[in-house]
C-alpha cells in the first residue's frame, strides 16, 4: 500500500499553520489583558475569569497542536520509508527453488548492475531486506537464520561395501 507522501506533507503544513493561528489567539488574549487592565471593566471578577479560562484554552490548543505536528512529522518519515521499501521490494519476484523453498529473486530487469541474488521472505514480512548468503545448495539469511534449499542436491555416491573375510 503506497502512501501519498505530498499529502502528508501538506497536513504537516496545516498543522502548522495551526499552532500558528493558536500563537496568533494567544497574542489576542494578551491583548486583550492589558486592554482590559486599563478600561474601568477591569473589576469585574466574571471577566478576568473568562480571560484566564480563554488563555488556558488556547495554551492547551497551541500544545495539543504542536504535538499534532510532530506526531504528523514522524508519520511522514515512517512513511517515506515504507514507500522506499516497497519500491525497493518490488524489483524483487517472490520464486520457487528447484528443491521447493520460496525466496524473492531479484529481476533480471531491474538489477541495477547488481548481480543475482536472493533475499529472505521472512525478512521482507518484517520490512527487511536480509540478502541470503551461501552456497550451491543452500542459502542462510544472516538476520533471521532462516535456511533456504536452493537447488536439490545430487546423490551421495557410497562406496561399494566388501565383505570383511574376503
Amino acid at each position: 500500500m503506497a502512501i501519498d507522501i505530498q499529502s502528508l506533507g501538506e497536513i504537516v503544513g496545516l498543522a502548522g499553520q495551526a499552532v500558528e493561528t493558536t500563537k496568533n489567539g494567544a497574542g489576542l488574549v494578551n491583548t486583550l489583558k492589558v486592554l482590559f487592565k486599563k478600561s474601568e471593566v477591569s473589576g469585574d471578577a466574571d471577566l478576568k475569569m473568562a480571560i484566564s479560562q480563554l488563555a488556558l484554552q488556547v495554551g492547551e490548543a497551541s500544545m495539543a497542536n504542536a504535538d499534532l505536528q510532530v506526531k504528523l512529522a514522524d508519520f511522514q518519515r515512517e512513511a517515506l520509508k515504507a514507500n522506499k521499501f516497497e519500491a525497493e521490494v518490488k524489483r524483487y519476484t517472490l520464486w520457487q527453488t528447484p528443491s521447493g523453498d520460496f525466496v524473492y529473486r531479484l529481476n533480471a530487469s531491474k538489477d541495477e548492475g547488481q548481480p543475482l541474488h536472493y533475499i529472505c521472505p521472512n525478512c521482507v514480512e518484517k520490512e527487511q531486506k536480509s540478502i541470503l548468503q551461501g552456497g550451491e545448495y543452500s542459502n542462510t539469511c544472516p538476520n533471521c537464520k532462516a535456511t533456504y534449499n536452493m537447488d536439490q542436491r545430487p546423490p551421495i555416491k557410497m562406496p561399494a561395501r566388501r565383505h570383511p573375510y574376503i
